[in-house]
């Protein structure tokens, strides 16, 4: 092992003294003359373990040639520092990070050697390492997102400082050209949109508050995407706004839904007054061609019919329009009259209709003859909804689109199936109105011709339905009984409550029951009514029926006979009396005594007195 020479020992020391943890020094093959105790700790050989020893012995292999080139670089440029790092083994079998740097001072006389200081940087590797998995997790996660993350710079520009690379997704440009052009956010905005974002952005950069809001911009190939942009500003630690950071969502397809959900709702509330007005019209024709029209501005197509199927031998495929409404601006249907659906080469529309399947769709995704038959109406899209009434295929409705392809989506199908649902509903129940008018007359009619008060009840004793009887009973109009209880007639203090939801139960069970009941009136009024109760049946459901009579003239009617019947008895008892007395002062004690009695005794009572006296 060469030494190293005595005159150079105070620089060595220097060397060591100064170095940045442990030092060493080496030959040009890299063969440790000399090395510093601080080795010890970083790799825990003592320096005399390591001289003599290549420092490229100690180096992992997987950066063997790392250190050797580094090695040959401090060779050939004498008095530059090299740096490198690489892992070093210990004397305990693991690895360490350790940072080199060295310098050639070979040429020196009174050190002639490589000198290199190196220390221990395992930690801040470690750390290093978590932080590039960290920061590469959170690049993916960003790059990965659906949506662009941005941050633009706090000044009257915002320059984009960092765009993600799910720009090209969202509007077709890439992240650099995105950040070169400072004047393509503004240019891409839907002239609609443009006065109400600008003036949001100005005040947001006034108030330092959230960009959150939603407006469409232009895509590279033209069309427009909706966007909904949140951003806000990130401060520095003494308050000062240094950028916008925030993400650009895609919502065109939410904005869609939501556009074709409001086309649904505005059809269903079409669907929804129709039914109405239809129910409250004895005919339902009346009102087809405002249904009609408020239909077509519901769905914004250009016009609208209703076909019915031809009946007669032969003529399964053959309709005929019946009703028809038409856009200000729009064409006439050419042909709506006994129109051959087969013959047009429209054969798979009538297997449709009687599976209960709508047709719909753009004319140039339909079959040849069936974009024929389309195209000689210019209908550049449609929709057919079958009506059915009952069971049976009557006919459809048509909604024609003749000036631009367009999407049909499901939630708008389902409001046009409704439509047609209700137009079929409608047929139908004139169809069986009809035939039921005379049985509703007839029921409606006994149902109120009968005097006596009838109320249809539900098992917990909630009316269903009254007849005029009811209603003149207590004053109220019908609409008033319907969803209540006797709980709501009850004259307070008169009745039980407990017994009446008994006997109904028991009614229900099928135990006819009778029990006096005093109601109130709707001018305060109480008075008794004679209660009874019945199990039956209204419209397929089991109820209690109870039919009631005001028995408040009969009561009356018995309190004066009672009456008479006491001041008969009193008459009686007085002649019977008078008969029997000794003299007049035992007379007139007597029938006072009789009157007294009279008045707080009942009819039984008043016959014993006279048993007694006879």
């Amino acid at each position: 092992m060469d030494e190293v020479p005595a005159h150079s020992e105070k620089k060595i020391k220097a060397l060591i003294e100064n170095g940045m943890d442990a030092a060493a020094l080496c030959s040009a093959e890299g063969k440790i003359l000399f090395q510093s105790r601080g080795a010890l700790h970083i790799l825990g050989y003592s320096p005399s373990e390591m001289t003599g020893n290549n420092f490229l012995d100690y180096v992992r292999q997987e950066d063997w040639q790392k250190a050797n080139n580094a090695l040959q670089k401090i060779i050939e440029h004498p008095n530059e520092s090299v740096e490198f790092i690489v892992q070093c083994a210990c004397k305990d079998g693991n690895f360490k990070w350790i940072e080199f740097n060295g310098t050639n001072h070979l040429d020196k006389k009174d050190l002639g050697a490589i000198v290199f200081n190196f220390k221990d940087i395992t930690e801040r590797k470690i750390f290093e390492t978590a932080l590039f998995e960290a920061e590469e997790r959170y690049r993916l996660l960003v790059e990965n997102l659906p949506a662009a993350i941005f941050m633009d710079k706090f000044d009257n520009d915002q320059t984009s400082q960092y765009m993600s690379p799910r720009i090209l997704d969202l509007l077709g440009y890439t992240a650099e050209e995105w950040m070169n052009d400072i004047n393509l956010w503004d240019n891409s905005l839907h002239p609609d949109d443009r006065e109400r974002i600008i003036a949001e952005d100005i005040r947001t950069n006034k108030t330092n508050e959230p960009f959150r809001t939603e407006y469409r911009m232009r895509h590279r190939s033209g069309h427009y995407v909706w966007i909904r942009e949140d951003a806000s500003i990130i401060k520095s630690e003494d308050g000062v706004p240094l950028f916008w950071q925030g993400i650009l969502l895609d919502i065109t397809e939410q904005k869609q839904a939501e556009e074709a959900l409001k086309r649904r709702d505005a059809i269903l509330r079409t669907v929804g007054l129709s039914a109405e007005q239809f129910l409250k019209s004895a005919d339902w024709e009346k009102n087809i061609q405002n249904t009609l029209a408020q239909l077509g501005m519901a769905t914004g197509v250009s016009r609208i019919y209703i076909f019915k199927k031809e009946s007669g031998i032969n003529s399964n495929g053959i309709v005929s329009s019946i009703y028809e409404w038409i856009e200000e601006s729009g064409t006439s249907h050419p042909l709506t009259q006994t129109v051959d659906l087969e013959q047009e080469g429209c054969s798979r529309w009538l297997e449709l209709f009687n599976e209960s399947l709508p047709v719909f769709g753009n004319t140039k995704e339909f079959p040849p003859d069936e974009q024929r038959f389309l195209q000689k109406q210019g209908i550049r899209s449609i929709v057919c909804i079958p009506i059915y009434v009952e069971t049976n295929w009557w006919g459809f409705i048509e909604f024609d689109e003749n000036k631009m392809e367009r999407e049909w989506s499901h939630v708008e199908m389902d409001g046009l199936r409704a439509a047609a649902n209700t137009l079929g509903t409608s047929m139908e129940r004139k169809i069986s109105e009809e035939a039921l008018l005379n049985s509703e007359i007839s029921y409606r009619g006994l149902f109120n011709a009968v005097q006596d008060a009838i109320y249809i009840q539900d098992e917990t004793g909630h009316f269903l339905d009254v007849n005029d009887g009811a209603a003149q009973m207590y004053g109220y109009s019908k609409e008033f009984f319907i969803g209540k209880s006797l709980e709501s007639l009850n004259a307070p203090g008169k009745n039980s409550t407990e017994n009446i939801t008994q006997a109904i139960q028991l009614a229900f069970e099928g135990k006819p029951q009778q029990f006096v009941f005093w109601g109130i009136r709707s001018n305060g009024e109480i008075f008794p009514k004679d209660i009874r109760l019945f199990k039956g049946v209204y419209f397929g459901r089991e109820v209690v029926i109870a039919v009631a009579q005001d028995i408040t003239t009969r009561i009356k009617d018995e309190e004066a006979l009672q009456k008479q019947f006491r001041e008969l008895s009193i008459l009686h008892l007085a002649a019977l009396t008078e008969s029997t007395a000794k003299d007049s002062d035992k007379l007139i004690q007597q029938i006072t005594d009789i009157i007294s009695r009279s008045r707080k005794s009942d009819t039984s009572m008043t016959r014993n007195d006279i048993s007694q006296i006879e």
